[in-house]
Parts: C-alpha cells; sequence; structure tokens
C-alpha cells in the first residue's frame, strides 16, 4: 500500500532557509513533497487546515504568538504532525517546551544549513520508506 504524503510547510521571511529546504527537497528527486512556503502563523494554520503537511518547518522569528502555543494550535488542527522548530534565540525553557510538545528536531539561530537539510531529507527518507 502507498501512502501520499501531504506537502512541507515552511514558515520563514528568511530567503536562505528558503532556498535551502528548496534544494533539499528537490535532491530527493520525483519522490520529494512539495513545498508550501508561507510567512505567517496565521497562514501555517491555515496551510495545516488545509494541505495535511507531512512535515511543518517552523521559524519563530516570525510568530506573531508565542511558538509553544502555536505548537499547540497545530497539534490541535492535525494531532502528531511532525514539526522541525528554528528558535530566533535559543532558551532552556523554549527547547524544553517544544521538545515535550513532540518536534521532531529543534535548532536555534545561526542555523547550519547542511543540519537543517540533512534532517529534513532525513525525515522525509524515513516517511517515504514507511510508505513503500
Amino acid at each position: 500500500m502507498h501512502v501520499r504524503h501531504g506537502p512541507v510547510v515552511l514558515v520563514t521571511r528568511d530567503t536562505a532557509i528558503d532556498t535551502l529546504v528548496a534544494s533539499a527537497l528537490a535532491n530527493l528527486g520525483q519522490q520529494a513533497p512539495r513545498l508550501s512556503s508561507v510567512a505567517t502563523m496565521t497562514e501555517c494554520v491555515a496551510a495545516v487546515e488545509l494541505l495535511h503537511p507531512s512535515v511543518v518547518l517552523l521559524d519563530d522569528a516570525v510568530a506573531e504568538r508565542p511558538g509553544a502555543q502555536l505548537l499547540r494550535d497545530l497539534q490541535a488542527i492535525q494531532p502528531g504532525v511532525r514539526v522541525v522548530y528554528i528558535a530566533s534565540h535559543h532558551s532552556l525553557d523554549l527547547e524544553r517546551e517544544v521538545r515535550r510538545q513532540g518536534v521532531l528536531f529543534y535548532v536555534a539561530r545561526p542555523v547550519e544549513s547542511e543540519t537543517l537539510a540533512t534532517t529534513l531529507v532525513n525525515i522525509l527518507t524515513g516517511l517515504l520508506r514507511t510508505s513503500a
């Protein structure tokens, strides 16, 4: 049975991260999910409701409310949603809170592009394997 996965939703205004994620997805070839980029948390909530993404990459630099609250909102819309959390500033309390809420990967700025790309590819490759 082949399970179709939703797109990757990227929430950022950072063009470098946007380019990096698009490139990482392109390296997956034809199996790559499509990328849906949004620039606000309101757009993120709408995208999750509409698209049921495989993964959400959440850059809290665009947060209109605390990132931990947004994670709760996303979980309410799509329980088990997979999130990669990019923190504007590292805080041990924030990291603990978002990890408790089930983020797959937490990284603080400055983001090492290779780390983020490898993490995304590994997550998506794992999803593709489980659906084959």
